[in-house]
């Protein structure tokens, strides 16, 4: 999915080891999937021991294990095509996240499920707050329509 605003940078800003240490594996896991480069914004020093650490535990070459676990579902009533929002724990490598505001949505191909958005400040349009591997997008889409049923 090609975004309109692709020109424009994005900061999220991440502080302390855990997030350094996701922020690391997700530029691993774009790497070995041949995804674009992504330039990760961390001190040189935090950068520099992560890959070390990385080089050590992750074989980018290698598989990397991936755990995906829906943690609830809120339900939205009365709020148009949203059914409801996912919290989602995922584990990439020894590391977890939790995704909130997993959007699952009515659509006329029936439930779908988005990642989180945020209100674009100039735009006024929806995007997507997390950009995610499309293989990993589809797994937390089935196992949250999973949940459901």
């Amino acid at each position: 999915m090609t975004s309109k605003f692709a020109d424009e940078r994005h900061v999220l800003g991440l502080s302390g080891g855990r997030d350094s240490a996701a922020l690391a594996v997700a530029h691993g896991i774009r790497a070995r999937l041949g995804l674009p480069e992504t330039s990760p914004q961390d001190t040189p020093k935090s950068l520099n021991c992560l890959r070390s650490y990385l080089a050590q535990k992750v074989r980018l070459s290698e598989t990397v294990p991936v755990e995906i676990e829906v943690l609830g579902v809120e339900p939205s009533r009365g709020t148009g095509r949203l059914i409801g929002l996912a919290i989602v724990r995922i584990e990439v490598a020894g590391v977890e996240l939790t995704l909130q505001g997993v959007r699952i949505e009515r659509s006329a191909a029936g439930l779908t499920v988005h990642s989180p958005a945020f209100r674009h400040p100039r735009a006024g349009r929806y995007v997507s707050a997390v950009l995610l591997p499309a293989e990993l997008r589809e797994a937390i889409g089935a196992q949250v329509l999973e949940h459901l049923t």
